[in-house]
C-alpha cells in the first residue's frame, strides 16, 4: 500500500489503529503502546503525532483513494450495477467544556438540545464527511474539519502568515470532497448525492468549474431526527 509515510511512521499508524480496535482499557497512547512487546516508548509515537514531518491531509486523501479503488474493483469483478450513492453528513465530536489545548475544539451549536428560541452550545469539533456506496460495498471516502470563522481568526493569531488557515463554509468543504471523488469514478457511472437537511444542493456548473457534472445528481436532503 503506497501511502505518504516512512516505514517507521507506518508502524506507528498501524499500532495506533490496531490498539484502538482490539485493545482493552483506556485508549491513551501510553496504554496502547504498553500492549505491544516490540513497540518503542510512547514518547516516540507522541513525537510522531506532534512534531514529525508528515501531512494528515495527504494521508487521508490516499486512504480514501485506496478504499474507493478496492470497492470499484470488487464491483467490476462481481458485475454489480454501477450506480454510486454518496452520502454527505456533518457531526460534532463532543468534548469537555474545559478543553482548550485542541486546536479544532470550540463552542458549537447543539442542534439536538436547542429549542426554537433557546439555542444551546457545547464544546466540540465538527466534521463534514463523505461516504460512498456502490452495490453492497460502502466505505468512508473523505472528511473535512469544519472551523467557524471566529475559530479560524483565533487560530491565525498565533500562526505565521504562510501557515494561516482559510475559512471554508460547509458547502465549500463538500465541493472539495466531490471534486476529489469525481475523477476517480468511471465517467459512465451514475452518481446520486444525499445530504443532511440544511446543506444546500451544490451548483454543479460551479462545482466542476463550468463543466458537465458527469452523472452527478443531488438526490435529496435527509432530515435528522436524532
Amino acid at each position: 500500500m503506497s501511502i505518504p509515510l516512512s516505514k517507521p511512521q507506518q508502524q506507528h499508524v498501524l499500532r495506533i489503529v490496531e490498539g484502538l480496535i482490539v485493545g482493552n482499557g483506556r485508549k491513551t497512547l501510553s496504554h496502547l503502546y504498553a500492549q505491544w512487546v516490540d513497540a518503542p516508548d510512547a514518547s516516540a509515537v507522541a513525537d510522531f503525532l506532534r512534531v514529525s514531518t508528515w501531512s494528515e491531509q495527504s494521508l487521508d486523501k490516499r486512504l480514501g483513494e485506496i478504499n474507493l479503488a478496492d470497492v470499484i474493483e470488487r464491483v467490476q469483478r462481481g458485475g454489480s450495477s454501477p450506480v454510486v450513492y454518496v452520502s454527505i453528513d456533518d457531526s460534532t465530536s463532543s468534548k469537555d467544556k474545559d478543553t482548550h489545548a485542541l486546536e479544532g475544539v470550540d463552542w458549537q451549536h447543539d442542534h439536538n438540545a436547542s429549542g426554537r428560541n433557546t439555542p444551546k452550545y457545547k464544546k466540540g469539533m465538527v466534521h463534514v464527511s463523505c461516504r460512498v456506496q456502490i452495490g453492497n460495498h460502502s466505505v468512508p471516502f473523505a472528511y473535512r474539519l469544519y472551523l467557524r470563522a471566529k475559530t479560524v481568526r483565533n487560530l491565525n493569531r498565533g500562526r505565521a502568515k504562510e501557515e494561516r488557515l482559510r475559512f471554508q463554509t460547509k458547502y465549500q468543504l463538500v465541493r472539495e470532497m466531490l471534486q476529489q471523488l469525481q475523477p476517480l469514478l468511471p465517467k459512465e457511472w451514475r452518481v446520486y448525492v444525499y445530504s443532511i437537511a440544511g446543506m444546500p444542493p451544490p451548483n454543479y456548473s460551479s462545482l466542476f468549474g463550468g463543466k458537465a457534472s458527469d452523472g452527478f445528481v443531488w438526490a435529496l436532503s435527509i432530515q435528522s431526527h436524532s
